[in-house]
């Protein structure tokens, strides 16, 4: 009986080469709005004075599942008030937050057969005017996360994650744009997995001019994907087991010839 369970475990092992994790996409990005600051710098002709005249926020989400599409937009006219953003079905989502100490977007997609998507974003919008002339600096700190786990190698599986802060004059041209940007994208070779986390802080300098208005935002995003074959990609054993697989079919086949004979 015992070599018969040697046997069994030899035979056993092979399939140990179809065990993979499930498909599935997920992405998140945040900005730590208590963290948010605006500083002013000299350059030389008096330090600026910033006063902010519009503020406004929404939050949107867009989600393709296997039923209907479904989106949704809020739109909040003032930074002091919440914004929530939500689309999907049980295995397609999307939800965006804006609070009063965060900013978030993330998406979610455990869905392999293809087609199916999840986007969501989270954005502070402002306007200011400028008195004096100098330079102002934004910062902020956010924190990016993606994880990746693709059924069988499909092009089009993703998962990103970013944070931005943008600036512009309200007469604005391609030359008086300002970006402060960090993305998440992996590139997935092969249908490969991947997993990563980061954090840091958005530094964004904006030189102004007396009397003039900008524009400005603050935005998290995050898009998941998951398509592929709903076969598990194979993860091949270690040359080295064979042998020991051999080794164990051979010592159970002796003892099954001795007994006969026996």
């Amino acid at each position: 009986m015992r070599h018969a369970n040697w046997l069994i475990l030899a035979l056993s092992i092979p399939c140990l080469s179809n065990t993979a994790l499930a498909a599935s996409a997920s992405a998140g990005a945040s900005l730590d709005w208590s963290t948010f600051s605006v500083s002013t710098i000299s350059l030389g002709a008096g330090t600026p004075m910033l006063t902010w005249i519009d503020s406004s926020y929404s939050a949107s989400t867009s989600a393709i599942t296997s039923g209907p599409d479904i989106s949704q937009t809020d739109f909040v006219p003032d930074w002091g008030t919440g914004s929530l953003s939500s689309a999907g079905d049980s295995s397609t989502q999307a939800w965006a937050e804006i609070a009063a100490d965060a900013i978030s977007a993330n998406a979610s997609d455990v869905n392999p057969t293809g087609g199916s998507s999840a986007t969501a974003s989270a954005i502070r919008h402002g306007e200011f005017t400028v008195s004096g002339n100098g330079l102002i600096l934004f910062s902020v700190t956010y924190s990016l996360a993606i994880d990746f786990y693709p059924d069988g190698y499909s092009p089009s599986s993703n998962a990103t994650a970013s944070a931005t802060l943008g600036a512009a004059k309200a007469t604005a041209s391609s030359n008086s744009n300002h970006l402060a940007y960090e993305l998440l994208f992996p590139a997935s070779p092969n249908g490969l997995a991947h997993s990563e986390r980061k954090t840091g802080t958005l530094y964004l300098p904006v030189v102004v001019a007396d009397g003039e208005t900008y524009s400005f935002y603050a935005q998290a995003t995050s898009s998941a994907a998951i398509s592929g074959s709903t076969d598990v990609p194979s993860v091949p054993l270690p040359a080295a087991v064979w042998p020991f697989v051999s080794g164990l079919i051979g010592l159970a086949g002796a003892s099954l010839s001795r007994r006969r004979i026996a």
